[in-house]
């Protein structure tokens, strides 16, 4: 079962993206953040797109940091 689905992720329309590394430390420093939650909110502010969480320190530091640009 978990090969079959395997085989479905060549047709999902996935875009990889890499962090800026060099500020992910920052910004997880900035808002409090784990490295890994503050990847999320890094690509979210970069894409000017929604994040959706039921971390509330991640949601808390996304609405802080779209308030502010």
């Amino acid at each position: 079962l978990t090969l079959q689905r395997y085989r479905l992720l060549p047709g999902l329309d996935i875009e990889y993206a890499e962090p800026d590394w060099e500020a992910l430390p920052l910004l997880a420093r900035h808002w409090d953040l784990s490295a890994y939650d503050a990847a999320y909110l890094q690509l979210a502010l970069k894409r000017k797109a929604p994040l959706i969480t039921l971390d509330a320190r991640l949601a808390d530091a996304y609405d802080k940091a779209t308030a502010h640009s």
